[in-house]
C-alpha cells in the first residue's frame, strides 16, 4: 500500500488513484495523504466542474509523485486542484495541465517541487475550437519551490484571457534556457511578491496584453547560452510577428517593479534588464525603489568603460517608467546604462557583480508626467518654451548641445554635475534663431575638453533675434573662449551670477549690442598657448573685438585671474584684463568690486579704437589709477604673505566732488579726468571745480598780441581765464597753481569750417604767449589739448558760415544747475534747434518767490561777458569784444546766478510791468544788429520766450545746507534684555545747532532695536554746525557730548569702567587726552554722580520684585539689566561701579 493513510469523506482508501476515482461528478473533495510515498498512476481528468484539495502531511513527510505519462488534467468549466503540505516529485513534460476550458483553476502551497526531467510545472493552454480562447485562469501559487536547469518555464499560459496569476513567497528556476514565468497570447493580471523568480528569461510576454506587479522580490535573467540570438534580459515583451495568429494580444502591457532587485548574469558579452522588442507596442515598465546588479559588460561607442543595458524598445509607443521618470525613446538602448562605478562584494558565484544605479542623463517634468531621456541633447531638443531640463548625472557628449527654445537647464544635486566634450568643440551653441530667447542653465559644469580647434564654452552666432543667456552657479571652461558672442548677432545679452568662468578669454564678442554681466564670480583667464615673441598669443580676459559698437561687460564683485604657462625656456605670452580692438565706436568695461591681478591691464588696443573703463571699488595686483571711475580713487596698501611685504590697490568711494565742466559766452570747457589729476585729493572733504572767467585785460591783450604776431588770419575768437578751485568744508575757497599737464576739451558753440586750422594760445603766469595747440578743423565743434598749467587761453578759428534761414527766430531764457551745486548757468537757448548768430547783450529783470526759509542770489557774468546791475533784480549783460568776437551756437551762457540760505524758491525772469526784457545778437550779413523780445511773432521779429517751464525757464528748487552722518553707538558691556521701549526707558536726544525741535531715538524692540550688544543710529545733520547729544536711561547715569559737523562723525557711549589702560574717547578720532574710562554708567540710580550705598539702597529695597515688565513698570530703574526682575545681577551691577 501506499504511504500511510489515504483518507477522503471520512474514509480511507489503499491508493491515491481510489480516492480520486471515488469523487462524484461535480463533485468537490479534500483528500488528505499521511506520511509516505503516493503516485498518480495515470493521467488524472478534472472535468466537469470537480473541485479537488490534497493535503499532505508536510513537505518532507508526503511525496506526491508524477511520473512521465502521468498529469493532472484540468479542463472542465470551473474545475480546479489545489495542492498542499508536501511534495511534488514529476517526470512529465506538463505534469499540471489547464486545457481549453473557462474558468479553470490551480494552486500550491508550501510544496517543493523536484523534477529531473525537461518539465513545465504549470501549463495552461486555452486554444478551442476555430481557435478560440478561453476565459478565466486562476493559477496561485505560494511558499512553492520548484528548480530545473532544462526546463523551459516553470509557469506556461497560452490564449487565455481574465488570467488571474498569484505567486507569494516562491522559488521558481529555470536557470539555464527557460523562460520562467511564460506568458504567450494572454490577458490578465499578475501579482509575483516576495519571491525569487530566476531563468534565462524570468519573466515573458509574448503577444499578450498582461498588467504584472512584482513586489519585494528577486529576478535574476542567467545567460549560459552563446550567439547574440540568445542575449538575456530580466523582463521582456513581445509584439506581434508574422507567424502569430491574428488573436494575438499584442498591446499595453503593463509590468511594475517595487522595491525589487534585477540581476543579468552573463557568460557572453551582453545582458539586460528589461527589452520591448520584436514590434511591442504600449507597452509600460516601471521600477520604482529597484536595486539592479549584473556580471556582464558591453561597450558602446568609444568607451571602455563596462556599461549594461538598463532598457530597449523598438517602439516609441512603449514607455520606461524610473522611479516616477517616464521614459519614451526606441534608441535608449545605446544611451541609458547603470553606472557600474560602485563594485560590490563577492556576491555567490558571481565574483564580479556589481551594484548599479541606474539614472539617465536628463528629464523634464510636464504637468502630468516626468519624461527622461538616456542624453541630455535628447532632452534639449525636446523641451518645449518654458520647460525646465533637469540635468541627473554627468554627462559625455560628442557634439555640441543645440538650444533653440527659451527653456532652463538645471543640474540637480547639491554637487553640479558635468557636461564634459570629446570630440565636440562647443557644449552649448545658439545659433541662428530668429525669434527672442531666454535661456537658463543653472549648477552645470560645461567643460569643453576636445582641444579641437578654435573652442568655445558656450557660442552665439548669426541669431536675428535677442538672445538673453543667464548663468547661476555654473562652472564654464573651454580651452579658448569660455563666452563666445561670434559675429552677426543683433544682441545677446549674458548675465553670470555666482559662477566660475574659465578660458583662454573669459568672454570675447564679435557682435554689435552685446551686453555681459557678471556677479559675484570667479573669472580664470590662462594662456597656455605656445609662446610667440610677435606677440600673437598675448590674450586678453575680456576681448572686444574688431569693428564692435554698443557693447558692454560689467563686473560686479567678481575676482578675475590672468594667469601664464611659460614654455621650458621660460618664455611667456602676455595675458592682460582686457583688449579693445581695432576700428571700435562706444565700448565699455566696468569693474565694480572684486579683485583683479594679471600681467597688465590692457592687451592689444588702437589709437583709433572707441572705448570707456570705468572702476570702482576694486581690489588690483597693480596699479590701475588711469581706469578708476568717477567719484573713486585709487588707495594704495601694504600686505605681508609669508613674511614678504607687497603692495596691492583697492578703490574706494571718493570723499571730494568733482565739478570737470564749465559753461561760458561761446565755449564749455572741460578738463577730462579731472579726478584723476594728482592735484585733487580724492580724500578731502572739498569741492573742487572749473572756474571760467572773463580774462583780465592785460593777459587779453597779450594774447591779441601774439594772434596777430602769429599772422592768424582765423575769423573767431573765444578767450577767458581757465582756473580750478578747491572749496573746503568750510566753504573756504583756494586756486590751485598745481594742476599741470591737464587735458582740456573746448567744445565750441559754432563749427570751424573743414579745411582751416583752430589754434589755442596760452598766457603764462610770467606774462609770456605759448602755441599749445594747431589743429586742423575735423567737421566737429570739439578742440582737445593739454594745457601746461591754468591761467588765460585762447582759440581761434575760423567758423562755418551760417545761411540766414539757419538762424533762430525764437530765444528762451533758460537755468541749468552746475552739479549739486546753488549754482545755476543762465542760459539762452535756441528753441527751434536753430542757431544764435553773435549774440551781443541782453537786458533781462529777474525775479524771485521765497515760499519757505530765508533765501537770497547773486548773479555773475559768464567769462568775456560784462556785467551791470541797474538794481531791482534787472541786469545788464554786454560781450566784451576784448576777449570775444562774438558768441555763436545753439545756446550761449550769459552769466550765473547762485542761491544764498536754505529755503523754497521759484525764480524766472519778471515779466509783469517789465518792458526792458531784450536780447540782441546779429544778422548774418553786414553786421546788423537783430533783437529778440517778448512781442516779437518768431516769424518776421525775433520771439524771446520767457518763463517756459518745459524748456527750463523756471527755477523751482530747495535749498539746504550740506550735511554731515553722525553715528551713534551705545554699548552695553554689561549685558542687557531688550524690550518694548515703554519699559526700556532708555533714549539719545540730539539737540541744539540749526534743529527746529530735539530729535528723540528711544531705545527699544519696537523702535530701535538692540543689534548685538549695541544701539546704533545714524542721523543726517547740517555740516559745520554743532549740536549737543544726550544718552540717558532709568537708572544709568546721563550722558553728553557736543559735536561739530566738519565731516562724518561716530560717538561711542558704554555702560560700564573700563580699565585706565583702556580708556577711549567719545568722539572717534579726538585727542589722546580727550580719552575716558566712563560715560553711560549703569548704577547711577539717584542720578548724583556718585554710585555709592544710596544707590545700593534703592536697590536692595526692591529685591525680589519681578514681573516688573507688565506688573511694575515704574520699578524699571532699579531693574539694571532690564531682564524684568530685580536680584543680584542688579546688585551687582551697582557693586561693580562703586564709588565712581
Amino acid at each position: 500500500a501506499e504511504g500511510e493513510t489515504v483518507s477522503m469523506g471520512g474514509q480511507t482508501y489503499e491508493s491515491l488513484d481510489l480516492a480520486l476515482e471515488a469523487i462524484p461528478d461535480n463533485g468537490s473533495a479534500e483528500i488528505t495523504l499521511g506520511a509516505g510515498e503516493y503516485t498518480l498512476s495515470s493521467t488524472f481528468i478534472i472535468d466537469g466542474s470537480k473541485n479537488i484539495t490534497i493535503i499532505g502531511a508536510g513537505k518532507s513527510i508526503t511525496t506526491l509523485k508524477i511520473p512521465g505519462g502521468s498529469a493532472f488534467k484540468i479542463q472542465g468549466v470551473g474545475a480546479g486542484l489545489k495542492l498542499k503540505d508536501l511534495s511534488l516529485s514529476i517526470g512529465e513534460y506538463k505534469p499540471i495541465n489547464l486545457l481549453n476550458a473557462d474558468n479553470v483553476s490551480f494552486s500550491a502551497e508550501n510544496v517543493d517541487v523536484y523534477a529531473d526531467t525537461t518539465t513545465i510545472l504549470v501549463y495552461a493552454k486555452g486554444v478551442g475550437a476555430e481557435n478560440s480562447y478561453r476565459n478565466g485562469l486562476n493559477v496561485s501559487l505560494k511558499n512553492v519551490n520548484f528548480s530545473n536547469d532544462s526546463s523551459p518555464a516553470a509557469i506556461y499560459t497560452e490564449a487565455y484571457t481574465g488570467i488571474n496569476l498569484s505567486v507569494v513567497g516562491c522559488d521558481l528556476s529555470t536557470p539555464n534556457v527557460g523562460r520562467t514565468i511564460y506568458l504567450w497570447s494572454s490577458s490578465g493580471t499578475v501579482s509575483v511578491s516576495n519571491s525569487t523568480i530566476k531563468g534565462f528569461t524570468p519573466l515573458n510576454i509574448y503577444y499578450g496584453s498582461i498588467d504584472m506587479t512584482v513586489e519585494n522580490s528577486e529576478i535574476i535573467a542567467n545567460d549560459v547560452l552563446s550567439g547574440s540570438s540568445n542575449d538575456t534580459v530580466v523582463v521582456q515583451t513581445v509584439g506581434n510577428a508574422s507567424d502569430v495568429d491574428e488573436m494575438a494580444y499584442d498591446h499595453n502591457n503593463s509590468i511594475n517593479f517595487k522595491k525589487c532587485t534585477l540581476s543579468a548574469y552573463t557568460e557572453e558579452p551582453y545582458a539586460g534588464i528589461a527589452s520591448c522588442s520584436y514590434g511591442a507596442k504600449g507597452d509600460t515598465i516601471q521600477f520604482n525603489e529597484c536595486e539592479f546588479k549584473t556580471s556582464g559588460t558591453v561597450t558602446v561607442g568609444d568607451t571602455n568603460e563596462p556599461l549594461i543595458p538598463l532598457y530597449s524598445s523598438s517602439d516609441a509607443s512603449n514607455t520606461l517608467i524610473l522611479n516616477g521618470v517616464t521614459y519614451n525613446d526606441t534608441t535608449l538602448t545605446e544611451k541609458i546604462y547603470m553606472d557600474m562605478s560602485k563594485v560590490s562584494d563577492e556576491l555567490g558565484e558571481n565574483p564580479y557583480t556589481t551594484y548599479l544605479n541606474l539614472i539617465p542623463e536628463a528629464k523634464i517634468v510636464k504637468a502630468d508626467k516626468t519624461v527622461g531621456y538616456g542624453s541630455l541633447s535628447d532632452a534639449v531638443a525636446a523641451a518645449q518654451n518654458g520647460e525646465t531640463v533637469t540635468v541627473l548625472r554627468d554627462c559625455i557628449i560628442d557634439k555640441p548641445i543645440e538650444i533653440k527654445k527659451s527653456i532652463s537647464i538645471v543640474g540637480e544635486g547639491e554637487t553640479a554635475p558635468t557636461i564634459k566634450t570629446t570630440t565636440a568643440d562647443r557644449v552649448f551653441n545658439v545659433t541662428e534663431a530668429s525669434e527672442n530667447l531666454s535661456i537658463s542653465i543653472k549648477n552645470i559644469k560645461a567643460i569643453e575638453d576636445s582641444n579641437n580647434g578654435y573652442t568655445r564654452g558656450i557660442s552665439f552666432y548669426k541669431n536675428t533675434g535677442k538672445i538673453e543667456f543667464n548663468i547661476d552657479k555654473c562652472e564654464i571652461s573651454s580651452t579658448y573662449y569660455a563666452l563666445n558672442v561670434a559675429s552677426e548677432n543683433s544682441n545677446v545679452v549674458i548675465n553670470v551670477d555666482n559662477s566660475k568662468i574659465n578660458g583662454w578669454a573669459v568672454a570675447q564678442t564679435w557682435s554689435n549690442n552685446t551686453s555681459i554681466t557678471i556677479n559675484n564670480s570667479e573669472c580664470i583667464s590662462l594662456n597656455d598657448k605656445t609662446y610667440n615673441a610677435d606677440g600673437s598669443n598675448d590674450f586678453s580676459a575680456f576681448v572686444f573685438n574688431v569693428g564692435v559698437d554698443n557693447s558692454y561687460i560689467t563686473l560686479n564683485n567678481t575676482e578675475v585671474k590672468c594667469q601664464i604657462e611659460a614654455d621650458e625656456n621660460g618664455n611667456k605670452n602676455n595675458q592682460s584684463i582686457v583688449s579693445f580692438r581695432e576700428n571700435q565706436l562706444e565700448n565699455k568695461l566696468s569693474i565694480n568690486g572684486g579683485k583683479c591681478s594679471g600681467y597688465s591691464f590692457f592687451g592689444v588696443s588702437y589709437e583709433n579704437t572707441g572705448y570707456d573703463v570705468n572702476i570702482s571699488g576694486t581690489t588690483f595686483s597693480y596699479n590701475g589709477k588711469e581706469y578708476v571711475a568717477n567719484g573713486c580713487f585709487l588707495q594704495e596698501y601694504e600686505g605681508v604673505d609669508d613674511g614678504t611685504t607687497y603692495t596691492y590697490y583697492i578703490i574706494v568711494p571718493a570723499e571730494a566732488k568733482v565739478i570737470d565742466t564749465a559753461k561760458t559766452t561761446g565755449a564749455t570747457v572741460t578738463l577730462d579726468n579731472l579726478n584723476k589729476n594728482t592735484a585733487v585729493d580724492p580724500a578731502a572733504d572739498a569741492t573742487y571745480k572749473v572756474v571760467v572767467e572773463t580774462a583780465p585785460a592785460a593777459d587779453a591783450k597779450k594774447a591779441n598780441d601774439a594772434i596777430k604776431a602769429n599772422a592768424d588770419t582765423n575769423t573767431s575768437k573765444a578767450m577767458f581765464d581757465i582756473s580750478v578751485v578747491k572749496v573746503d568744508s568750510n566753504g573756504t575757497e583756494t586756486v590751485l597753481n598745481n594742476v599741470t599737464d591737464q587735458k582740456v576739451t573746448l567744445t565750441l558753440g559754432e563749427t570751424p569750417a573743414t579745411g582751416t586750422m583752430v589754434y589755442v594760445y596760452h598766457v603764462k603766469t610770467d606774462g609770456t604767449v605759448e602755441q599749445v595747440a594747431a589743429v586742423p578743423a575735423d567737421g566737429t565743434n570739439k578742440v582737445t589739448f593739454t594745457a601746461p598749467s591754468f591761467s588765460t587761453y585762447a582759440a581761434t578759428y575760423t567758423a562755418t558760415p551760417i545761411a540766414e534761414a539757419n538762424i533762430t527766430k525764437n530765444v528762451g531764457v533758460a537755468f541749468e544747475r552746475v552739479g549739486d551745486t546753488s549754482e545755476y548757468n543762465i542760459i539762452l537757448k535756441a528753441l527751434d534747434s536753430k542757431t544764435i548768430n553773435r549774440f551781443m547783450s541782453a537786458d533781462l529783470t529777474f525775479d524771485m518767490n521765497v515760499t519757505s526759509g530765508a533765501v537770497g542770489y547773486t548773479v555773475n557774468p559768464a567769462a568775456s561777458v560784462n556785467l551791470i546791475d541797474k538794481g531791482d533784480g534787472r541786469y545788464e549783460f554786454n560781450l566784451d569784444g576784448l576777449t570775444s568776437s562774438g558768441a555763436t551756437g545753439t545756446e550761449v551762457t550769459i552769466g550765473t546766478v547762485t542761491f544764498e540760505g536754505n529755503g523754497t524758491v521759484k525764480f524766472g525772469v519778471k515779466t509783469e510791468g517789465v518792458t526792458t526784457n531784450i536780447v540782441n545778437t546779429a544778422k548774418a550779413a553786414n553786421n546788423i544788429v537783430d533783437n529778440y523780445t517778448t512781442a516779437g511773432n518768431g516769424v518776421d521779429t525775433g520771439r524771446l520766450e520767457l518763463n517756459n517751464a518745459a524748456a527750463n525757464g523756471v527755477i523751482n528748487a530747495t535749498f539746504t545746507a550740506p550735511t554731515k552722518d553722525l553715528t551713534v553707538n551705545v554699548k552695553f558691556n554689561n549685558a542687557i534684555t531688550d524690550n518694548k521701549k515703554a519699559y526700556q526707558d532708555m533714549k539719545a536726544v540730539i539737540s541744539g545747532g540749526d534743529l527746529p525741535g530735539d530729535i528723540t531715538v528711544n531705545f527699544g524692540t519696537d523702535e530701535k532695536a538692540l543689534v548685538g550688544d549695541t544701539y546704533t543710529f545714524t542721523q543726517a545733520l547740517t555740516q559745520n554746525v554743532a549740536y549737543t547729544v544726550t544718552v540717558e536711561g532709568a537708572g544709568y547715569r546721563t550722558a553728553r557730548h557736543t559735536v561739530t559737523m566738519t565731516a562724518d562723525k561716530t560717538l561711542n557711549f558704554w555702560n560700564n569702567v573700563l580699565d585706565a589702560n583702556n580708556k577711549q574717547v567719545i568722539e572717534v578720532g579726538a585727542r589722546d587726552e580727550d580719552k575716558v574710562t566712563k560715560n553711560f554708567l549703569a548704577g547711577d540710580i539717584v542720578k548724583d554722580n556718585n554710585i555709592n550705598i544710596y544707590d545700593l539702597s534703592a536697590v536692595v529695597s526692591y529685591f525680589g520684585e519681578n514681573n516688573l515688565v507688565t506688573a511694575h513698570p515704574e520699578y524699571v530703574r532699579y531693574d539694571l539689566n532690564r531682564d524684568g526682575k530685580i536680584d543680584s545681577k542688579d546688585v551687582a551691577y551697582v557693586l561693580v561701579s562703586w564709588g565712581e
